[in-house]
């Protein structure tokens, strides 16, 4: 991996970590527990009162607003990097 790679993976991880963050508590728990600590939907539910419908329907809500701030987030970001490196060019 490049510098640059290296420094675009972590610009983007950084900017997932602001995003997860900023979503409402619940959005990010739900994430949070099915995503990156991997616990069973089963026990999701259990431990936060809802049934497999009102889990499905959160967690992919959850899901498209973590997706569509990426993409915006990611895109302002990308913006800011072409110009700063269209700058330094000149």
């Amino acid at each position: 991996m490049s510098t640059e790679e290296g420094a675009i993976r972590s610009q983007n991880s950084q900017i997932m970590e602001d995003i997860l963050r900023d979503c409402s508590r619940r959005d990010r728990e739900i994430l949070t527990r099915f995503y990156l600590l991997e616990q069973p939907q089963e026990q999701i539910c259990e431990e936060m009162g809802l049934n497999d419908t009102q889990f499905r329907l959160l967690k992919s809500r959850a899901k498209q607003r973590f997706s569509d701030e990426g993409r915006r987030r990611m895109a302002k970001s990308n913006l800011k990097s072409f110009f700063v490196r269209k700058r330094t060019a000149s």
